[in-house]
């Protein structure tokens, strides 16, 4: 089937294309000819403060209509009222995993809890990269790298130091 013939333009769709060019160059498969560029446009695209947004929003447009209204307009007021203050660099994570746990102290009975957090990993997993800001999830992203150049060196029997 292949990838989309049209790529979107969104922050979070151009870092998910580069980590995957990224990721598959670090398998073995030989695209040298675009390594330099899909690097260059990861980093261009990890300092784009519009990311956690672009990412939080394909989320919740895949979560909507499976999740609680009251809960879905509790996100997006804490992204809206982020977005309005001009500061885009400080995206509030931390504000949303509060909605969540009020949310989930507030309407979900207490035998429930313990499925609320698997029902909503992708949410989750988005709050947990960008509590340390824009500048944490850069760390992130290429330590993640690094640690798979690492692991396929040592398949090969190469020396990382080297």
């Amino acid at each position: 089937m292949g990838p989309p013939g049209v790529i979107g333009n969104w922050p979070y769709q151009r870092f998910v294309r580069c980590m995957g060019t990224l990721s598959d160059i670090l398998e073995g498969y030989d695209n040298q000819a675009a390594m330099a560029s899909t690097f260059k446009d990861l980093i261009e695209v990890v300092h784009d403060p519009d990311l956690p947004y672009s990412e939080i929003s394909s989320i919740l447009s895949r979560l909507s209509g499976r999740i609680s209204s009251k809960l879905e307009e509790g996100i997006r007021l804490a992204i809206d009222s982020a977005k309005s203050r001009g500061n885009t660099h400080e995206f509030p994570a931390v504000r949303i995993k509060k909605v969540l746990e009020h949310y989930v102290q507030d309407t979900i009975l207490p035998q429930d809890r313990a499925m609320f957090p698997k029902q909503l990993a992708l949410l989750f997993i988005i709050l947990e990269k960008f509590m340390g800001g824009l500048k944490g999830h850069q760390v992130h992203t290429i330590i993640s790298l690094l640690s798979a150049y690492e692991l396929m060196e040592k398949l090969f029997g190469g020396n990382i130091e080297a």
